[in-house]
């Protein structure tokens, strides 16, 4: 009866409804980056501004553009923006896939060791809870409601824009509304696709970095000296919170290179604050998780350390006792020492953070990135 209701959390678990639905999500949302983006390729083509605005669609305006204008595959920021949003996709996803994998490991560990003296993960009974109101949370409507109002809220910015830029600026790009209409709308639409999949993305993930943060919160853990994983066999901690900081990386290096385009110092100051203040952010999120499983870490390295050094010197005042005995009849507690000493050392290197050198040095890479791609360019300027 225990086994199959250990068996059912599992399913549950692995159930939940942003990961059950997160496949569909992410899919309809790439196609249509994919398709809208095929879509403007196709109008440019068409319309003949693939490559630079013709100059008979400059001058036959109402007003002229003497610095000319930017055709499709000029505009390199917008082509950049959709390419990143898809890598961006795929993060979050992994995301949704590694924090059920997080759950269900601990959970099938914790079924297989009922039997074990030895317990190094502990569920409690309350989890089912914490994975109900998560479900609640995620399959709130006000999402797609809010979301909805910031996606057209952005597209009525985009036409403020488009109007300011009719009257300001000296250059004229492909996807001003008086040369192509079609083509204007669907930006357009796309770029209101973009934020309303955005924010709805943004809550979900929110929602499940709160989730993770509660589930290594109630879960009691105990790691494992001589794990193969060099985390105590709980790895998979640093790798999830790894996971987090990957979609933040993909936006300060978009960040990054939309200010590489421009040259003026407000932007250099702007491109390097963001970077920063992302970068700050990045250690949060990945760092802050872990420290729940690192005071557990601790504590039980300490607890194992204190015990081993109880046992060492109940063994130390029996070798006392025996070295005033000249027979060697009571050799083997030289053994138990050593193999005490022994074990002690084992412990004492034993990690207390939940990751590996591979996980820690894949994040530092991955902030570094966009942190060089902002500071390096003003540096070689000077």
């Amino acid at each position: 009866m225990k086994n199959e209701i250990a068996k059912r959390k599992i399913r549950d678990f692995r159930n939940f409804k942003l990961f059950k639905a997160g496949k569909k999500f992410f899919e309809v949302w790439i196609i249509s980056l994919i398709v809208t983006w095929i879509f403007l390729l196709v109008f440019s083509l068409k319309t003949g501004v693939f490559y630079d605005i013709p100059v008979e669609l400059r001058f036959g305006l109402t007003r002229t553009y003497p610095d000319g204008g930017y055709g499709f595959i000029q505009d390199p920021f917008f082509s950049i923006f959709q390419i990143f949003l898809i890598f961006f996709a795929f993060s979050i996803y992994k995301v949704s896939n590694l924090v059920p994998e997080m759950v269900c490991k601990f959970v099938d560990l914790a079924n297989k060791q009922s039997q074990e003296l030895k317990k190094y993960v502990v569920i409690p009974p309350d989890l089912n809870n914490i994975v109900n109101q998560f479900q609640e949370k995620i399959g709130a409507k006000w999402h797609w409601y809010a979301a909805l109002g910031f996606g057209i809220f952005i597209m009525l910015v985009q036409i403020t824009i488009q109007i300011n830029r009719i009257e300001n600026m000296n250059l004229i790009y492909w996807w001003d509304w008086r040369i192509s209409k079609p083509m204007f709308i669907i930006r357009l639409f796309m770029i209101g696709l973009d934020f309303f999949f955005g924010l709805i993305i943004a809550i979900r993930i929110v929602y499940t970095f709160e989730f993770n943060i509660k589930f290594l919160s109630v879960v009691q853990f105990t790691p494992q000296p001589l794990h193969p994983d060099g985390a105590g066999g709980l790895s998979i901690i640093g790798k999830t919170g790894m996971a987090f900081t990957i979609p933040l990386t993909i936006v300060g290096i978009l960040i990054a290179t939309s200010f590489l385009l421009h040259e003026e110092k407000m932007y250099s100051f702007i491109n390097i604050s963001s970077i920063l203040i992302l970068t700050v952010f990045a250690f949060f999120v990945f760092f802050y998780p872990l420290y729940t499983a690192h005071k557990a870490m601790k504590k039980s390295k300490k607890e194992l350390l204190d015990s081993i050094s109880k046992e060492i010197n109940n063994a130390l005042i029996q070798i006392e006792i025996m070295l005033k005995d000249s027979s060697n009849k009571h050799m083997n507690i030289y053994n138990r020492l050593y193999n005490l000493k022994y074990y002690y050392e084992i412990v004492n290197n034993m990690p207390v953070w939940p990751y590996d050198i591979k996980t820690l040095s894949s994040f530092i890479t991955t902030f570094l990135i966009p942190l060089g791609m902002a500071i390096l360019p003003n540096l070689i300027n000077k």
